[in-house]
This record gives C-alpha cells, sequence and structure tokens, in this order.
C-alpha cells in the first residue's frame, strides 16, 4: 500500500466511526424531539397554543431545510467523486496503451506471459488505490448529506429538552 492508499484508509476509518457517533446521536435524540413533540400536540389537543401550533410549523420548515441543504452537500461532494472516477477511466486508457505497447515488444511467448502477468499486478495495486480513493469521497458525501439532519435534531432535543 502507498502512503496515499494508507492515508484513505484512515480517512475511511475515521468517517465510518463519525458517521456511527452520527447516526448514535440522531438515533437518541430523534426519540427524545419526537417524544416531547408528541406531548405537545397531546396536550394542543386539549388546550390549543400558539407554541404548538408554532412548533407543529417548524417541523414541516426544518425538514424541508435539511433535505435542501442534505441535497446540496451531496451535490457538492460528488463531483470530487465523479472527477476522481473519471481521472481514472483516463489513467486505465493511458496505461492500456502502454500495456499493449510492452505486449508487442514481447519477444517470445514466455516474456509475453510475464509482461501480462506484470500488467495484471498493476492493475491491482491501481484497482485497490482507486477503490479506496473512491471509498473515502463516497463517505465524504455520505457524511455530507448526513450533517444537516444530525445538526437539526440534535439542536432540537436541545431546544425541547423539558427545563431547557
Amino acid at each position: 500500500m502507498s502512503p496515499n492508499d494508507r492515508a484513505n484508509a484512515e480517512r475511511i476509518r475515521q468517517q465510518a466511526a463519525s458517521a456511527a457517533r452520527q447516526v448514535h446521536e440522531i438515533t437518541v435524540a430523534s426519540a427524545a424531539v419526537i417524544s416531547e413533540r408528541l406531548t405537545i400536540g397531546a396536550k394542543a389537543l386539549h388546550a390549543p397554543s400558539i407554541a404548538a401550533a408554532t412548533e407543529a410549523g417548524t417541523m414541516i420548515a426544518e425538514k424541508a431545510g435539511a433535505s435542501l441543504a442534505s441535497g446540496v452537500a451531496l451535490a457538492r461532494s460528488s463531483v470530487a467523486f465523479a472527477a476522481e472516477a473519471s481521472s481514472y477511466a483516463l489513467r486505465e486508457t493511458a496505461s492500456l496503451g502502454g500495456g499493449i505497447a510492452d505486449l508487442a515488444g514481447s519477444r517470445s511467448p514466455i516474456e509475453a506471459g510475464l509482461v501480462q502477468g506484470e500488467a495484471a499486478a498493476r492493475f491491482f495495486g491501481r484497482a485497490l488505490s482507486h477503490s479506496l480513493a473512491l471509498t473515502a469521497l463516497s463517505m465524504d458525501m455520505g457524511l455530507a448529506a448526513l450533517n444537516p439532519f444530525h445538526a437539526g435534531v440534535v439542536a432540537n432535543a436541545k431546544r425541547l429538552k423539558p427545563g431547557g
């Protein structure tokens, strides 16, 4: 593994830990928010209030805002993913040309077999590097899409906390 591959592998590990933490926090905070909003709604059935109506309206706006922010973040981060995929395709095309030239220069079937074996080994090394890079970029995309929802639900849990 190259130093860049090691860096991508470490980045993926950190991203996975961050995603797991955020999903856990979303789960816990969502339960608290849903519970508190159900309580507000139940009380509003018996004694309607401006605060309850405001909270109901806030829910829709928050979800729409988080969805929009998530979509924008996903679109922005997908540019890096597409650039990496395109760059890889160009590099592989160039590598294929070099491989064909090397194969054409072989002086015997044994040498041609060695050239093919070396080309395959280099390809699998490049494929590993590419898959690590794309995995790291995919994690970037996922975290970018998750962040607005995480921020919103955690903020709501704090805001709606009884006595808070």
